[in-house]
């Protein structure tokens, strides 16, 4: 487009101060051009009117402003707008990891306020200027048109930017904009007949899994009363997490046979008290009661999360309670040494005596003591076959026994990258790898390498192998569990 024709034109303070109009412009407002006395370029200003006295008062205030600016020792352009969000990201990282809210700014700034703003510098921006510019947004998305909700979100992040640049002293004061009014859209209406369909298919679901792994039953169980009980209540999902059975309450109401359930919850507004729309809600709560008894083997503690599982921070009291981690998982005891025994010490041993993972031999003290020395080592070759260096599992007597041999250390490596995967199921598998440092790890420069042939290419795949097998025997493990074995073969 070829550049419109300058008309007009008017000169003020030696030259220093220019004012002019162009032409095929309907309203004809005066611009500004100013050059100040040791600054560095030309100040291109709009008046915003299309009187000429106006505009040179607007030009004679400006150029005040700027010569104080000038004296001051503060910057009269101001730094680019596009390098400042670029110190931003830096300093968003500067404590090593970006958190998402500041990736989230830097993205919305790259994408549309720094293609918007690039003939201006950040002093330049004003709450005129940013009302302009989210009219701009809304025309020039680039994925769908944005909805008033999206235009309120994303004007705080701008706030928040700015407010970082008022705080570094690239801005003198902190730009207000008006908040628009929110459109009123929603998602679409959730009726009686959704609502029907939905809790039809939950029972359903529930009843498919009758014939699956235990841990299938419970969450799908878990989850169908979850969802009946945020539905008929309102508790938002941040008081459910909360929720122990001591919140639950129950008051009488003026009909026989009808009460109402009251629960205590505290959450992002506080504390409150809150009351079921129905009583069948006790009906849901009973099915949990009844899901975690049978799990504990105990009637849950009135301290106990309603939501809570065996990996809570209640786990200790849980293992601890009646002597349950013992009673599910301890073996028979076992001494750790070779030593004399004493008639007393018969009864301790019995039941590993009994289960063969001890042995006792009777010695007659009259025989030399290479007869004895031979005839133990007789003995303990026929009942002892353990070669050297080999770990032999012993057979197990506990009510759930451990299945197989293991280490420790590797079975929490493969619950880290479980939990990982569960955390960010984005995550490609060499991700995971390179993240918890088990196999293999990639430099800054390889990780940005791309190309199947390239040497980091080989790399990543053999990390995602390695994080593939823990992920895949964790699986194992967990389904394992559910059947009553453990670890998983």
């Amino acid at each position: 487009m070829a550049a419109s024709k300058v008309i007009n034109q008017q000169s003020f303070h030696d030259g220093k101060v220019v004012l002019y109009q162009l032409e095929n412009r309907p309203k004809r407002l005066w611009l500004c051009r100013m050059k100040v006395p040791n600054g560095v370029g030309y100040i291109y200003r709009g008046t915003g009117t299309s009187e000429l006295y106006e505009a040179r008062k607007f030009a004679d205030d400006l150029l005040d402003e700027l010569r104080i600016n000038v004296k001051l020792g503060k910057s009269i352009t101001g730094p680019n707008l596009k390098r400042l969000v670029e110190e931003f990201e830096e300093s968003s990282k500067a404590t090593g990891k970006q958190s998402n809210r500041d990736a989230a700014i830097v993205a919305l700034l790259k994408l549309y306020a720094v293609p918007y703003f690039a003939k201006n510098k950040v002093t330049e921006i004003s709450q005129k200027e940013i009302a302009r510019f989210f009219d701009w947004r809304r025309q020039n998305s680039v994925k769908k048109v944005p909805k008033e909700a999206t235009i309120i979100h994303e004007m705080s992040q701008l706030r928040t930017f700015l407010n970082w640049c008022f705080q570094r002293g690239h801005i003198d004061k902190k730009i207000e904009f008006e908040r628009p009014k929110h459109d009123g859209q929603r998602r679409p209406h959730f009726d009686g007949k959704d609502w029907t369909k939905l809790t039809r298919f939950l029972r359903e679901w529930v009843k498919q899994a009758e014939h699956k792994s235990g841990p299938i039953i419970r969450d799908r169980t878990m989850l169908t009363n979850y969802v009946l009980i945020l539905a008929n209540t309102g508790i938002r999902i941040g008081e459910a997490r909360g929720l122990r059975w001591r919140d639950i309450d129950s008051e009488p109401t003026d009909k026989p046979d009808e009460f109402n359930i009251i629960l205590h919850v505290r959450g992002k507004t506080g504390a409150r008290e809150v009351v079921a729309r129905t009583s069948e809600v006790q009906t849901y709560f009973q099915r949990i009661w009844e899901l975690r008894t049978k799990e504990i083997g105990t009637k849950p503690s009135k301290d106990d999360y309603v939501f809570g599982d065996v990996r809570s921070s209640d786990f200790k009291r849980w293992w601890t309670t009646g002597d349950r981690g013992a009673r599910l998982f301890a073996e028979p005891a076992v001494t750790s040494t070779v030593a004399e025994l004493l008639p007393a010490d018969i009864s301790a041993i019995e039941e590993s005596w009994k289960s063969g993972s001890q042995l006792v031999i009777a010695i007659p003290l009259t025989f030399s003591k290479r007869a004895i020395f031979s005839s133990v080592r007789k003995i303990v070759g026929k009942r002892h076959h353990r070669g050297r260096g080999q770990r032999l599992m012993k057979e197990s007597v506990a009510k759930y026994p451990i299945g197989a041999q293991f280490r420790v250390s590797a079975l929490k490596m493969d619950l880290e990258v479980y939990d990982l995967k569960q955390r960010e199921p984005e995550l490609k598998l060499w991700q995971i790898a390179q993240r918890l440092g088990f196999s293999s790890k990639l430099s800054e420069d390889e990780v940005k390498v791309r190309g199947r042939e390239s040497a980091s290419a080989e790399k990543k795949a053999a990390m995602s192998v390695a994080a593939y097998r823990k992920l895949n025997h964790a699986r194992r493990i967990i389904e394992g569990v559910g059947k009553g074995h453990f670890p998983a073969p």
